[in-house]
């Protein structure tokens, strides 16, 4: 599934070295494939763990480095010869570590004159307000732990950019679907095979999706355009679809009816209800960590707790799941917010500064994504 080619700008990136951080996720494996595939160029990864680089080990052409973004000589090292830096890691247990991480590819990039490529998000918005989303819009993502520290670790990027020789930009995908895309593809396929899966508003929320070959080309137009420094950039499709069209697409793909859409009133009414959330919570017991505090802390322990203890508990909730009742997916606050907006993202920055041309609309991308499934889920396809 290559990258539809025909940006000429895309074509100055030949011969560039290019660090990926993250290349084990879903954006920057799936760049790492198409860089690779495409273009004449010379990759390194930044590894923290070798037993996650099964995706990896099909390209020849591309060098491992074995290192976390903090530790600050391992990771200058492998900037030393670089071009580019396109950081896509983000380590959603250690705020210290994105913040070293940040300080150190600073360092790096400073000394190698390389082009750093900061991932960011949309969420940093959250809850979208404004009717047209542009990079101007509020940021103020209070209680939302994950959205508070990537605009963090974007105000770090901005100030080490004002106050140093470090040349960054920084990317912000919206709705990112389509092959190894974890939150908006695999996530959502994995709870409407599973359960039932509860919409607000019968769908009718602007959903502002983006083809993930779409955020790869804009992470490679921000390595090498000329005028992007200290600029943030909305990477979104050419125009918003609803959660309706974008969950039914996902449905329709699956073969499975297991969308239920429901009223805000109805939805916060057994959400307070003790039985209705109790059964909830039975059906899925994960979803008693889906709210702050608690969420933010479990994840804190998540790497304190032995490898043996972490086997145990998956084995225990294999087999508590096999004989638990459906489990009944209700959006948290923030995904409430997310799937009532009627914000669109505007994205004429993106296409002024870096030549950004969305390549997939929705139609486009979901064809490439329903194959995608067909691989990803062949047993569940032919029950």
């Amino acid at each position: 599934m290559g990258l539809i080619l025909d940006n000429m700008k895309l074509e100055s990136i030949n011969g560039k070295t290019i660090l990926i951080t993250g290349a084990t996720g879903g954006i920057g494996g799936r760049l790492l494939e198409i860089l690779s595939l495409n273009y004449d160029v010379k990759i390194k990864c930044l590894v923290r763990n070798y037993s996650k680089c099964a995706s990896l080990a099909r390209f020849n052409n591309i060098e491992l480095v074995h290192g976390s973004i903090d530790e600050q000589e391992k990771v200058v090292k492998a900037i030393s010869n670089c071009n580019i830096v396109i950081h896509c890691a983000y380590d959603p247990v250690s705020q210290q570590i994105n913040i070293k991480g940040i300080e150190n590819l600073a360092m790096g990039c400073i000394a190698a004159q390389a082009r750093l490529v900061h991932v960011s998000t949309i969420s940093v918005y959250e809850p979208l307000m404004d009717k047209k989303l542009t990079e101007n819009s509020l940021n103020e993502p209070i209680g939302f732990t994950y959205a508070e520290r990537k605009l963090a670790i974007e105000k770090m990027v901005f100030d080490l950019t004002k106050n140093s020789d470090l040349n960054a930009t920084i990317i912000q995908p919206t709705i990112v679907y389509g092959p190894f895309a974890v939150p908006w593809t695999i996530r959502p396929l994995n709870q409407l095979l599973q359960g039932t899966v509860i919409i607000p508003n019968f769908g009718s929320g602007l959903c502002n999706a983006v083809y993930i070959d779409d955020v790869c080309q804009a992470l490679m137009l921000a390595g090498i355009s000329a005028n992007c420094i200290g600029e943030r950039y909305l990477i979104s499709g050419s125009s918003p679809i609803t959660w309706k069209e974008y969950f039914e697409s996902l449905e329709d793909s699956l073969g499975v009816k297991s969308i239920r859409y429901l009223s805000i009133n109805e939805i916060n009414k057994i959400m307070k209800n003790p039985i209705k959330l109790l059964k909830t919570i039975l059906g899925d017991p994960k979803k008693a960590v889906d709210w702050e505090p608690l969420k933010s802390i479990l994840l804190s322990l998540r790497y304190k707790i032995p490898s043996s203890a972490r086997t145990w508990i998956k084995g225990v909730y294999h087999i508590y799941s096999s004989y638990s009742p459906k489990p009944v997916y209700y959006p948290n606050k923030n995904i409430m917010d997310l799937y009532t907006t009627n914000s669109s993202v505007c994205i004429d920055k993106a296409i002024s500064d870096l030549g950004y041309e969305p390549k997939y609309d929705f139609n486009m991308g979901m064809k490439r994504t329903r194959d995608f499934i067909k691989w990803f889920f062949p047993e569940e396809l032919t029950l």
